[in-house]
């Protein structure tokens, strides 16, 4: 959903998609403050936290089960990345 414009919209979308009971997997970039040149090149327009994607979920009229993190392995790597283009002055 970050590579749609609206959000709230396209999840709405796949709800209506779901048959009763129908459950939706959703994997987002986390972290706006991690925003960089990669999130540009791929055509992103936003990132989360778990309170943002938690109100586009509300906001499309659908329940959660519960945010959680995945990759956290690559978290440090993407800070540093993030950190490092910060000051090569390339984000």
């Amino acid at each position: 959903v970050e590579h749609i414009e609206d959000d709230v919209a396209a999840l709405k979308a796949m709800g209506e998609c779901l048959k009763p009971g129908g459950k939706i997997l959703i994997a987002v970039p986390a972290h706006q403050w991690l925003w960089s040149a990669h999130d540009v090149v791929n055509h992103h327009h936003r990132r989360y936290s778990k309170a943002t994607l938690a109100a586009a979920i509300g906001k499309a009229g659908l329940k959660h089960n519960g945010l959680r993190w995945f990759n956290s392995l690559l978290f440090p790597l993407a800070v540093a990345s993030r950190v490092a283009g910060r000051i090569r002055g390339k984000d």
